[in-house]
């Protein structure tokens, strides 16, 4: 069985709901990485699409869980902008946002990801994946 904690749905059921301040990030972070790994303990295969943007995140999170698995779905600032399904780029381009990772806030990519997809549709990628989760 898995679990899917969507960064920004998980952000909509915290009270008070976080910020994007640096440190609201922070903290936000290591609870993101906390409750996953609370989920994973157990028993659950832990999903977390999140941008996680800097390294500090995604390590504590690598810290805390019984397993890990990072993806890095790498893709560039063009691409991110064609996909924004939830409209923060063309927010952020009206001034509406601010502290968006790729633009005003620089992400941190991984040093070394379990797994690395390039693009959307990535075979070998989703192959890799699913190998590592089987086992």
């Amino acid at each position: 069985m898995s679990c899917l904690l969507d960064g920004d749905r998980v952000r909509d059921l915290l009270r008070p709901r976080p910020g994007y301040s640096e440190s609201e990030r922070d903290d936000f972070y290591v609870t993101l990485g906390n409750l996953a790994a609370e989920i994973a303990q157990q028993g659950l295969i832990v999903l977390v699409p999140a941008t996680a943007s800097k390294r500090r995140y995604r390590e504590h999170a690598r810290c805390c869980a019984p397993e890990f698995v990072e993806v890095w779905l790498e893709v560039d600032a063009e691409e991110c902008r064609k996909r924004d399904a939830k409209g923060l780029y063309a927010r952020f381009a009206r001034g509406e946002v601010q502290s968006l990772p790729g633009e005003d806030e620089r992400y941190e990519p991984p040093e070394s990801a379990d797994v690395r997809a390039f693009g959307a549709e990535d075979e070998n990628a989703l192959e890799l994946l699913v190998e590592r989760l089987s086992s």
